[in-house]
């Protein structure tokens, strides 16, 4: 069953008109038009309004660096690479999920404007609309967990990066990743800091961004 909270409806399956499944998703998030005077749609008729852009779905992946002492402490721990932060763009395009000194939450388009010295938008074009499926759901259920701040130390011998506990933003990214089979990292490391997840991923996208 479609669940609808406000205009946000969380599908776990889209159906054809005769009921059978048509694309099996585990959790797509999205925001559904107004329908008429205002009120949200239920959760077929979204479905059915946002079909191809969902199957269409894609993993986007922001990279950035800002002009914070959080910043400088991390592109000193990595000691080369520009990028200093990664997270997940929302699949509406309306913000950001990733792991804040705060947490892990979704920031709305524009939280950091004053403080990007630089940043880019991945696209990685060749993931599945399956693989972008658990991608997106993983990260939700990752939600309220708290930030990593051992990974910025890089100086826990054994640490599991993978342990899930608290997340570090590009390790969050990578265990996503690898939740959604879209890859499998070496387990031998016990960090992943932006400059790795970009390299990793450089030779597999399309770029957006400055």
């Amino acid at each position: 069953m479609d669940k609808q909270l406000g205009g946000l409806v969380i599908l776990k399956s889209l159906m054809d008109l005769d009921g059978a499944p048509k694309y099996n998703s585990q959790t797509l998030t999205h925001h559904c038009s107004p329908g008429p005077r205002g009120i949200a749609q239920d959760g077929r008729a979204c479905a059915a309004e946002r079909l191809e852009s969902l199957v269409l779905m894609s993993i986007v992946i922001r990279f950035v660096k800002h002009a914070t002492i959080a910043s400088d402490a991390i592109a000193l721990f990595q000691k080369d690479g520009w990028a200093t932060h990664a997270e997940a763009q929302m699949p509406d395009g309306s913000g950001f999920l990733g792991a804040q000194l705060q947490g892990v939450v979704v920031e709305p388009v524009g939280y950091d404007k004053g403080d990007v010295l630089r940043e880019q938008l991945v696209t990685l074009t060749d993931a599945t609309p399956e693989q972008a499926d658990k991608f997106y759901t993983f990260l939700h259920e990752q939600l309220g967990k708290p930030y990593d701040y051992v990974a910025i130390a890089g100086v826990a011998l054994g640490r599991d990066w993978r342990e899930g506990k608290s997340w570090f933003c590009s390790e969050l990214v990578a265990a996503a990743l690898e939740h959604a089979d879209y890859w499998k990292l070496a387990s031998d490391t016990n960090h992943v800091t932006p400059r790795d997840l970009y390299l990793v991923v450089s030779g597999r996208i399309a770029f957006k961004g400055k």
